[in-house]
């Protein structure tokens, strides 16, 4: 998985972990609202999924690193940096309140 050496497909896994990790954290969240143990009803707000969701592209980031797949290491970044801009530019009036 991590030895093909292309930007299309470090594009491709710099997508799709994100998008996985989304679907896994936001399960996780709504179940933690519905069952409430402790009764504190801290839902995680929804920038701080996507921002741990973008964080999540630090893992097929060091994986191409390890390999020295230079090329799929420039489509990660390409999409990390794409998908950060897109989360500034959504959320930049919420970020200085």
């Amino acid at each position: 998985m991590f030895t093909r050496n292309s930007i299309g497909w470090g594009l491709l896994m710099g997508i799709a972990f994100p998008i996985t990790g989304l679907v896994f954290l936001w399960v996780v969240n709504e179940i933690w609202v519905n069952i409430d143990p402790v009764g504190m009803n801290l839902p995680v707000r929804e920038r701080t999924l996507l921002l741990l969701v973008i964080c999540l592209n630090l893992i097929p980031f060091r994986r191409f690193n390890h390999y020295r797949k230079v090329a799929s290491l420039r489509g990660v970044v390409t999409a990390t940096v794409i998908l950060a801009v897109i989360w500034i530019v959504r959320y930049y009036a919420t970020l200085i309140d």
